[in-house]
């Protein structure tokens, strides 16, 4: 793993990218080779595949992991991040907006981030 390797709560925050596109899990130490949380950056620069097994939910790593992507994309690509959460994903959705993100129309939930979100912070 390459990027950041810093200590959240019990676990251990490790970075790895394939090529251009960014990528963030979250590992314990008892299994320091499967995360109990991760989130990948899809080809277009939309946030996807954010997960936490159900062990560790409610824990906030899965906003730690949306806030770490959201200003690698905007710091590596410039642009602001989008991403598909689920028309029935509750969960998913309070998450975004309570992070400050934008519901647009449509059938399922397009989501995107003002670009100065994270500007100062990042």
């Amino acid at each position: 793993s390459s990027g950041i390797n810093a200590e959240y709560g019990e676990a251990v925050v490790s970075t790895q990218s394939t090529g251009d596109l960014p990528s963030v899990g979250i590992f314990v130490e008892e299994d320091p080779e499967t995360p109990v949380a991760w989130c990948l950056v899809k080809a277009r620069g939309d946030i996807g595949t954010l997960h936490v097994s159900k062990e560790h939910r409610g824990k906030k790593l899965a906003r730690f992991l949306l806030r770490y992507l959201s200003r690698k994309v905007i710091t590596t690509h410039g642009i602001p991040p989008s991403a598909m959460v689920h028309v029935d994903n509750a969960v998913s959705f309070e998450l975004f907006t309570s992070e400050g993100w934008v519901k647009q129309p449509s059938n399922c939930y397009r989501i995107f981030l003002g670009l100065n979100q994270f500007q100062d912070s990042a």
